[in-house]
C-alpha cells in the first residue's frame, strides 16, 4: 500500500511524489475539491508518508506510525473537524496551542483542518500566526471546497493542490458500495466526471432526491406548497441547489442536441428541456444569483425560497 495505490488520478500522485521527494515541506497545503475528490484520503497519506518508519518519499501502511494514523489515534496527526458548524475561534486556537507542544517523536507533527472554507476571518487571523511563528517540522492541511473564502495571506503562505476528479472505475466502486448496480454506478461516474458527491448523496437521500425531481420537472405547473416543502430542509439545502444546477446544465445540453446520460436524473431533464430558451435563462438568473449570495448570507433557507419562487414566477 502506498500513494500509487490513492483512487486519485495517477498524473496528479506523480507529482505530489515529486514534491515530497524534494523535501521541500510547506508549512501549510490547501487542497481544493471536495470530499468526493479524496481530499481526506489524501491529507491522511500525506501524514502517513511524512512520518512512515519504514520508507522515504511513500508510505508503507504496516508500520506503527502508519497504523496509529490511519486510526486516528497517532499524538503528531490530528484531525480538526468543525462537523455542521463553522471553523470558529476556538477550534482554530486549539490548533495553535496543541501545535506549540512537543512532538511525541514524529518527524511531522500534522494537522488536517476539515471544511477549512468554513472558518470564520478570526480563526483565520489566529491560523496565519501559526504558519508565520509555527516550528518548522508542523505542516498544516486545510482541506477546503474552494478558495474563495480563504484569506489571500494564507493562501499566499501555502501550497494549493486541485484535486481532479476521480478515476471513474475509482468513483464507480465507491457509488456500488453506496448500492447502486454496477453498470448505473458506471454510467454515473462518467456522467458526473468523477466528481461523485452529489451522487452519493442522490443514493444515499433517494426519497429526497424523488421529491425533488419531481419538483423540479414540474417548474410551473401546479401549486407552490410541494416547492416550498422541499426547500425547509436545512441540512440538504446545498445539495438540492446543486441538484437543480445539474439537472438544468444537462437541459441545455439536451436542448443542443447532446444527451448526458445520467439515469438518475432523466426523469427530469427531458422535461426542462422543453421548456423554451428563455425560461431556461430565467431559472439559469436565478441560480447564479443565489450561488453568488450564498457564502454571505446566513437565512440561506428564506434565500433559496426567494430564488425558486422568482423562477416560479417566470415561467408563469
Amino acid at each position: 500500500m502506498g500513494l500509487s495505490d490513492l483512487p486519485i488520478q495517477p498524473f496528479f500522485i506523480e507529482r505530489f511524489k515529486n514534491h515530497i521527494s524534494s523535501k521541500r515541506i510547506a508549512t501549510s497545503y490547501i487542497f481544493v475539491g471536495t470530499e468526493s475528490r479524496g481530499s481526506s484520503i489524501l491529507a491522511k497519506a500525506f501524514a502517513k508518508t511524512l512520518n512512515c518508519e519504514k520508507q522515504d518519499s511513500d508510505f508503507c501502511g504496516v508500520c506503527h506510525s502508519c497504523r496509529m494514523i490511519e486510526a486516528q489515534t497517532h499524538p503528531d496527526v490530528k484531525v480538526y473537524d468543525p462537523g455542521d458548524a463553522r471553523f470558529g475561534i476556538g477550534l482554530a486556537r486549539q490548533v495553535q496551542q496543541e501545535s506549540m507542544e512537543s512532538n511525541y517523536g514524529a518527524r511531522y507533527r500534522v494537522n488536517i483542518l476539515k471544511n477549512a472554507h468554513s472558518m470564520t476571518t478570526e480563526a483565520q487571523n489566529a491560523l496565519l500566526k501559526l504558519l508565520e511563528d509555527g516550528k518548522s517540522n508542523c505542516t498544516n492541511v486545510l482541506l477546503s471546497g474552494g478558495l474563495d473564502e480563504i484569506l489571500p495571506t494564507i493562501q499566499s503562505r501555502s501550497i494549493v493542490l486541485r484535486l481532479p476528479p476521480l478515476p471513474a472505475d475509482s468513483s464507480a466502486t465507491i457509488l456500488v458500495g453506496n448500492g447502486l448496480a454496477e453498470e448505473i454506478a458506471k454510467r454515473e461516474s462518467e456522467s458526473f466526471l468523477g466528481d461523485i458527491s452529489l451522487c452519493m448523496w442522490m443514493t444515499e437521500n433517494s426519497e429526497k432526491t424523488e421529491q425533488v425531481l419531481q419538483v423540479i420537472a414540474g417548474f410551473g405547473e401546479g401549486t407552490l406548497l410541494p416547492l416550498l416543502a422541499v426547500l425547509e430542509d436545512d441540512e440538504n439545502l446545498e445539495y438540492i441547489l446543486h441538484l437543480v444546477r445539474e439537472v438544468l446544465h444537462r437541459a441545455v445540453l439536451l436542448k443542443h442536441g447532446i444527451h448526458d446520460g445520467s439515469a438518475i436524473l432523466e426523469s427530469a431533464v427531458p422535461k426542462i428541456a422543453n421548456l423554451p430558451s428563455e425560461k431556461l435563462n430565467a431559472i439559469e438568473k436565478a441560480l447564479s444569483e443565489t450561488e453568488r449570495l450564498w457564502k454571505t448570507q446566513s437565512k440561506k433557507t428564506t434565500l433559496a425560497q426567494a430564488m425558486f419562487l422568482r423562477a416560479w414566477m417566470s415561467l408563469a
